[in-house]
């Protein structure tokens, strides 16, 4: 039996990932969304509550990914990170992107996007017979 064995990546995914969940749960909750979805646009806080539970799906599925493909996890992190780019930039919270908060938060697992990229075709190249 082989042992489990994950890589970085992995982890640093698996971690972001609960704290996302987190994030996603308390402003999921009524009595804790004012935490977490600040300012008074109260007409938009449904908008954006569903938008930030499709983002956490997307997630989601790179997080799976991240155990199967590595080119599949990087892409769908990245495409996560552009969405959540650009639903922070159109966002009435945010006052057209002013903040920079979401794109800040989505840094670290675009990077780790771009990692698992870097070790798809690090793979790739070792599998290549010189």
């Amino acid at each position: 039996m082989r042992p489990f064995r994950a890589s970085g990546l992995q982890i640093t995914c698996l971690i972001y990932g609960l704290g996302y969940l987190a994030f996603t749960l308390l402003a999921t909750i009524p009595a804790t969304r004012s935490l977490i979805v600040g300012g008074n646009h109260p007409e938009s806080v449904g908008l954006e509550t569903a938008l930030v539970q499709l983002l956490f799906l997307l997630f989601l599925v790179g997080c799976v990914a991240a155990w199967q493909s590595a080119l599949v996890a990087g892409l769908v992190f990245i495409i996560w990170y552009a969405l959540g780019w650009w639903m922070a930039a159109f966002s009435t919270q945010y006052g057209a992107g002013e903040s920079g908060v979401a794109q800040v938060l989505g840094l670290p697992m675009f990077l780790v996007g771009l990692g698992f990229i870097a070790t798809w075709i690090a793979q790739r190249r070792r599998a290549k017979p010189s």
